[in-house]
C-alpha cells in the first residue's frame, strides 16, 4: 500500500521519538534548506509493507509492518530523475506485536496540530508502539476509506497474530512465518 508518513524535518525517518538515533537509516540533513533550520514535520510518500517472519531452529524473527521511501526529493540534487535505493541497513520497520494500538487521529486524543500543522485528519492514522526507535508513527492515506482500511489492516493482523500465538495453533503460523522449519 501507498502512504504518506510524516517526518521531522531534518532526519531521515519516519518516527515521532524523541530519541536523534531513531532511526537505523537516520542521519543529519545537510542540505542547507530552511526546513532543516526548523522543528516543521514535512510528509514523505512511503510504500509500507508487512514482512513474514522467519522461525528456525533456535531463533524466531518476528513478523514486521515496514515502509520505505518512494522518493526523498530533499536528498537528491536532481528531485527529477528517479533514483534507486540501495541501503546496507533495513528500511524502518517495527514488529507486528510491538504495535500497541492504531487509531484515526481524530480519535488520538493527545494531537498536536503545532506538531503536524499540515496532516489531514480525516485521512491520517496513528501508530503507537512499544519500540523506542518509532514510538509514534503518524500515516496519511490517499483518502479516508484507504486511511479506515490501513488501520482496519493493522489491528486484524497483530490481532490475528496474537491470538495465534496465545493459542498455540502452529497451523495458522505458517501465513505468518516461512519457512517453518529449517
Amino acid at each position: 500500500f501507498r502512504c504518506t508518513a510524516w517526518r521531522t524535518s531534518g532526519w531521515i525517518g519516519w518516527n515521532d521519538s524523541k530519541s536523534s538515533g531513531g532511526n537505523t537509516r537516520s542521519k543529519n540533513n545537510t542540505n542547507g534548506n530552511s526546513n532543516s533550520s526548523n522543528n516543521t514535520p514535512f510528509p514523505i510518500a512511503v510504500d509500507g509493507a508487512f514482512e513474514v517472519g522467519s522461525h528456525l531452529d533456535h531463533m524466531v524473527v518476528q513478523p514486521k509492518f515496514t515502509w520505505t521511501p518512494r522518493a526523498q526529493p530533499h536528498l537528491q540534487k536532481n528531485a527529477h530523475s528517479p533514483k534507486l535505493f540501495l541501503s546496507e541497513s533495513a528500511p524502518p520497520q517495527v514488529e507486528l506485536l510491538s504495535i500497541i494500538w492504531v487509531n484515526k487521529a481524530c480519535a488520538y486524543q493527545r494531537w498536536d496540530r503545532n506538531r503536524y500543522p499540515y496532516a489531514r485528519l480525516d485521512r491520517t492514522c496513528v501508530v503507537s508502539t512499544n519500540d523506542t526507535n518509532h514510538s509514534i508513527i503518524v500515516l496519511e492515506a490517499r483518502s479516508s476509506q484507504e486511511r479506515d482500511w490501513l488501520v482496519f489492516s493493522l489491528k486484524l493482523i497483530v490481532a490475528q497474530l496474537a491470538s495465534i500465538i496465545i493459542t498455540r495453533d502452529e497451523d495458522m503460523l505458517h501465513g505468518f512465518f516461512l519457512p517453518y522449519s529449517a
